[in-house]
């Protein structure tokens, strides 16, 4: 006790200079080893301990445990996630509108230039005319005409589309005069189109299953033929002669100007014909 009560003293002493002093500096250098000279209990000691032992759990080690990054990696991951997602999802668009249009480039030109398919259209309905059949594809119709005696062509268009297996009723003649007139107008207003037409058959080609019929004119000016391909393989054509005067049913495939050695013509395909009896030509003055 006496030496403690002797180191408190030469404190205050040092606290007596101090007061003399004008400016103090740095009090807490004074203060430190005041506070520290008078805590001498257990619960002192216990305290300050607890203390220590706090910092201690705060020490840089402990901070080293903290992720300060975790927050802005999980959101630059998620981030990136839905760059990836959003990547998946446009190339399964564009593929599928790849495949898609693929799918109508196909049909479309199968049916419109080779009288093929459709492949990738659904059949939606069968008509009791001999078994024509509708088609629903992206966008587009087809009509598959099968009728037993009489329209035998596939036509594309729209959901509009109507079923329509009554021909065009047209005479040699008027068609000539028509084509000669205006040739690509003709050619697009009759352009897979059914037509019952009326002529005289100029001859008769078994080999390729092929009627030729023809409307003759003196000056050549108007003359013009009709190529008409038999639907049935077993049409039997050879019932038929020259100079006979027949009715055909028919599809336009093409038409053709004149050159040096053939006429303005007409290409029909799957074609019936039959005769017409003299008996019933009626001729009005």
């Amino acid at each position: 006790m006496l030496n403690l009560f002797k180191r408190n003293k030469e404190t205050f002493e040092d606290l007596e200079v101090y007061d003399d002093l004008e400016e103090i500096e740095d009090i807490e250098s004074i203060e430190e080893p005041i506070i520290y000279k008078e805590i001498k209990d257990e619960d002192t000691k216990e305290d300050l301990q607890n203390y220590s032992l706090e910092e201690d759990d705060l020490s840089d080690e402990s901070l080293d445990d903290f992720n300060y990054d975790e927050e802005p990696l999980n959101y630059e991951l998620s981030n990136k996630n839905r760059k990836n997602k959003a990547k998946l999802i446009i190339n399964i668009i564009f593929f599928s509108v790849i495949i898609i249009l693929s799918m109508i480039s196909i049909d479309v030109i199968s049916v419109s230039r080779y009288n093929k398919g459709p492949f990738f259209a659904i059949k939606t309905k069968t008509y009791k005319d001999g078994g024509t059949k509708e088609y629903y594809g992206f966008g587009y119709k087809v009509i598959k005409y099968n009728q037993i005696q009489g329209r035998r062509d596939i036509e594309l268009g729209t959901y509009s589309l109507k079923y329509n297996a009554t021909p065009i009723d047209i005479k040699d003649i008027d068609l000539a005069i028509e084509f000669l007139e205006s040739s690509e107008e003709t050619s697009l207003k009759y352009y897979k189109k059914f037509l019952r037409l009326s002529s005289e058959i100029k001859s008769i080609n078994q080999k390729e299953n092929q009627l030729v019929l023809e409307y003759p004119d003196e000056d050549k000016k108007y003359t013009f033929t009709i190529y008409c391909s038999m639907a049935d393989k077993n049409s039997n054509i050879e019932i038929f002669s020259k100079k006979d005067q027949v009715q055909v049913l028919g599809t336009v495939e093409k038409f053709a100007l004149k050159d040096k050695k053939n006429s303005n013509r007409v290409y029909l395909s799957n074609c019936f014909a039959e005769t017409i009896d003299q008996k019933d030509i009626v001729e009005i003055d």
